[in-house]
């Protein structure tokens, strides 16, 4: 029987330490600091740069986690199942087969079991219904790719995060300004840690040479700034590990909008977290006291969404100050004129905005009413 962290064992305990002592390998600063992440807290959320190791990071999570946990489960997934098969879980082999006798248990394609209760497997991202009867007090769950995994297998894995020790660790190139990853460093920060890796943090670009065989280099970095300059999203994305700042359909830079919310202001500092290796700032500090004068009459704002991963918005503005924002999901546009309806009745507006684009139109037909 493989040993487990009921045994007094540091080796099995410290995610870094069964890295090096037990799988042998090297890590770097940043991937050490995912690993401890990954121990001490139970959501985190990892924006990576191309080249960066954190397939092979996350390989090494999936092996220390059922290790050291009994009874264990660990369930991975990625967009598609060849990106389970032939990426997370081919790292896995290939670190196994370094410890083999240690590790113990039978590894087989997308699945490595211990016991009965005590097993990692990878699943496709192709149905919520994956993700249901897994029961477990010591579960972790690892997303990989995980910008491209869709709404509703998020909401499979929140209904495994109620077990007694849950951890989620997401790991992505952030490339889209929606979705579940994007939340995590933005609107739900609060329950993540989050970490960015930049290729500038890689030791091979730092100093000029190959130090960790396998990261980034500098001459890839400088030949992407050549190619796609260093202020497009396509290099703030895939070199520095950062959320572009125009999405595809947007017509105003994220940068711009922070820029006008802090204008006059101290934009805010990042977090106790992201100074340890965490990206990502304190989104709870935004509106700071003094930000702008709430008078007059309030306006109420309302962008009207129908199904699947967008939200309706109806947000109520009075003066320069922007007092409540309420999102809903999955209403139809009869449900969404309620919403709206109530937001007037509690804060008599002098105007009510809708976008009647598209599937507003309803409920501006409704409202008219």
């Amino acid at each position: 029987m493989a040993p487990s962290a009921t045994d007094d064992n540091k080796e099995i305990i410290d995610p870094v330490r069964f890295a090096e002592e037990t799988l042998g390998v090297s890590l770097w600063d940043k991937q050490k600091g995912v690993l401890n992440a990954i121990r001490r807290r139970r959501r985190v959320a990892v924006r990576s740069g191309n080249g960066l190791g954190k397939d092979f990071t996350a390989a090494v999570a999936l092996l220390w986690y059922l290790h050291a946990h009994d009874p264990g489960i660990v369930l991975s997934t990625a967009p598609t199942f060849r990106q389970v098969r032939h990426v997370l879980w081919r790292q896995i082999h290939a670190l196994h087969r370094r410890a083999a006798e240690t590790l113990g248990g039978k590894l087989l394609d997308i699945r490595w079991e211990l016991a009965e209760d005590r097993y990692a497997m990878g699943l496709s991202a192709t149905g919520a219904d994956q993700f249901q009867g897994f029961h477990c007090e010591n579960m972790l769950v690892v997303v990989d790719e995980a910008e491209g995994v869709a709404e509703p297998i998020y909401e499979a894995i929140d209904a495994v995060m109620t077990s007694v020790n849950p951890k989620l660790l997401l790991i992505s190139n952030p490339t889209r300004l929606s979705g579940a990853f994007y939340r995590a460093f933005h609107q739900e920060q609060g329950i993540y840690e989050t970490i960015t890796i930049s290729a500038l943090d890689s030791p091979n670009v730092e100093n000029g040479r190959i130090d960790v065989p396998g990261l980034v280099t500098a001459q890839w970095v400088e030949e992407r700034r050549a190619v796609w300059g260093e202020n497009s999203d396509r290099f703030r994305s895939r070199v520095l590990g950062r959320f572009p700042e125009r999405g595809a359909d947007s017509l105003i830079a994220m940068s711009d909008i922070e820029a006008a919310v802090y204008e006059g202001h101290p934009s805010p500092q990042p977090s106790p977290a992201s100074r340890e290796g965490a990206g990502g700032y304190d989104w709870s500090e935004m509106f700071l006291p003094g930000m702008g004068t709430a008078s007059g009459s309030a306006v109420i704002g309302v962008d009207v969404a129908r199904f699947g991963s967008d939200r309706s918005v109806v947000a109520v503005r009075r003066g320069e100050v922007v007092e409540e924002i309420s999102v809903f999901a999955r209403l139809d546009t009869m449900a969404v004129a309620g919403n709206v309806v109530a937001s007037v009745r509690k804060h008599r507006p002098r105007l009510v905005n809708v976008d009647e684009i598209g599937v507003g139109s309803g409920v501006v037909d409704r409202l008219r009413e």
